[in-house]
């Protein structure tokens, strides 16, 4: 997590005035949060978070499928996780 703040304070600032059509689509960044359903990173994924809010960072969860939960192995779940793509 804190290998990520700097980014994410360094993320350039969303231009309200842009036009799509005359300036083309701006490529924003993007917070993907792997969600394991374990709880011990809640407080570090709730600092993130809020940390991408003030700097106008969009943040995207991918979660477990069904049938994998916190009771799974964390080896399931993070291979489950990465199946979601």
């Amino acid at each position: 997590a804190a290998a990520l703040r700097p980014i994410i304070e360094s993320a350039p600032r969303r231009d309200l005035f842009s036009d799509p059509d005359l300036d083309g689509e701006s490529r924003r960044p993007v917070l993907v949060v792997m969600d394991d359903a374990a709880t011990e990173h809640e407080v570090t994924r709730r600092e993130l978070e809020q940390l991408c809010a003030v700097h106008d960072v969009r943040v995207r969860s991918v979660t477990l499928p069904l049938g994998i939960d916190e009771r799974s192995s964390s080896m399931d779940r993070y291979v489950a996780l990465l199946l979601q793509g």
